[in-house]
């Protein structure tokens, strides 16, 4: 009895066909950079709702998932243009949508990013830390501020910074603006503290605010690292 030869390996091979034929086309490239920066503006401060104390982790969620599905599909036509040896023509989706990436990363990063945007925030952080505490979500210049606390002394505020993803979602840190010398913290352990620049300080803390009545002089960090290990140390 003669064996009948698999369809399979062809309509594979014509599935693959029609992956390549998608991927050479223009138009499909062009929606990586279009996708990467949609992606980086729905996660950024930046968005009509960044503000709101309503919750949207799974708007968080979504965003970081597809970040992903943006690095395979990335991935796919950059192995595809590699192997077809395309043009830098055809190549330039593919270096904006990474430019865009390498931006988002760099603005996003707790280092250099976060100084950045505290330097270019300077006047609106001012308008926050003359106003009352309390917790308040509000944007300020380029950061997002959970509340405003004066812990240890009227004439230093704390700013807490917030995610732009709703209300609950803050980081547990603090810029705190000690012009004189390194600021006090509530006793207990709970904070750590960072110089950014002149007279602007990171307050980090983990775990829940421990009930005070007295401030004790700050240990202060070497870096941002160093910060975030202590706050996941006390979680």
């Amino acid at each position: 009895m003669a064996v009948r030869p698999s369809r399979f390996p062809a309509a594979a091979r014509a599935r693959r066909g029609q992956a390549r034929m998608l991927i050479d086309r223009a138009a499909v490239r062009w929606t990586l950079p279009v996708a990467a920066v949609v992606l980086a503006w729905a996660g950024s401060m930046y968005t009509p709702w960044a503000a709101d104390t309503a919750s949207r982790l799974w708007l968080y969620d979504l965003v970081y998932y597809l970040r992903y599905v943006a690095l395979l599909a990335w991935l796919a036509v950059a192995v595809r243009l590699a192997a077809t040896g395309a043009s830098r023509r055809q190549a330039l989706p593919l270096a904006l949508a990474a430019l865009v990436a390498a931006v988002v990363v760099l603005v996003e990063s707790p280092g250099l990013g976060l100084r950045l945007r505290v330097a270019a925030s300077a006047d609106a952080l001012d308008r926050v830390a003359a106003g009352p505490d309390g917790l308040y979500r509000r944007r300020a210049g380029h950061l997002i501020i959970d509340g405003v606390s004066r812990p240890c002394d009227r004439a230093r505020p704390w700013l807490w910074l917030g995610r732009p993803h709703g209300g609950g979602t803050g980081t547990g840190i603090a810029l705190v603006r000690s012009p004189a010398a390194r600021p006090q913290v509530p006793r207990g352990g709970a904070h750590r503290v960072l110089h950014l620049d002149g007279p602007g300080w990171l307050a980090f803390q983990h775990g829940a605010p421990t009930p005070q009545l007295a401030c004790e002089s700050a240990v202060e960090l070497r870096d941002i690292a160093a910060g975030r290990a202590f706050m996941a140390r006390g979680r």
